[in-house]
């Protein structure tokens, strides 16, 4: 990344189920090709669609009792053309030191984006090629 990257936050979730706090796209292009494709007007629609989407993957998982003590954290997912994640890491290491709650919701973080399959418009693949999904576990 160049470094010209965008970030969209999406607000407060209302419970534990809509665990995804922000998405954020990250331009993997310069911010000028973004301004040329004239689709930015589409951006906040097309990242709901992203967290919506990965909110419906996350519910399939379980959540430890106490997992309201966790740290935010952050993961980073690069996906293909037809929406598949086809990479994932943890942005803010730490958050893995958190004891056997914060492990197991890292864990569930990253297996879940590997079982979605994001349905966004191909046209603006270059916006949402690479994400970066925000996890807030007080906000349960």
């Amino acid at each position: 990344m160049d470094g010209d990257d965008s970030h969209l936050s999406l607000g407060q979730p209302t419970n534990w189920r809509q665990i995804w706090l922000a998405v954020a796209l990250l331009f993997m292009s310069s911010l000028p090709a973004f301004a040329e494709t004239q689709d930015h007007g589409r951006l906040p629609a097309l990242a709901e669609a992203a967290r919506s989407q990965a909110d419906q993957c996350w519910r399939k998982y379980r959540f430890p009792a106490d997992s309201g003590k966790v740290d935010p954290f952050r993961v980073i997912a690069v996906l293909d053309e037809g929406g598949l994640v086809r990479s994932s890491m943890l942005l803010d290491v730490d958050a893995r030191r958190g004891g056997a709650p914060a492990q197991q919701l890292v864990d569930n973080a990253l297996a879940s984006l590997k079982t979605c399959r994001f349905a966004l418009p191909r046209d603006l693949y270059d916006l949402w090629k690479t994400m970066t999904f925000t996890f807030d576990p007080a906000l349960s």
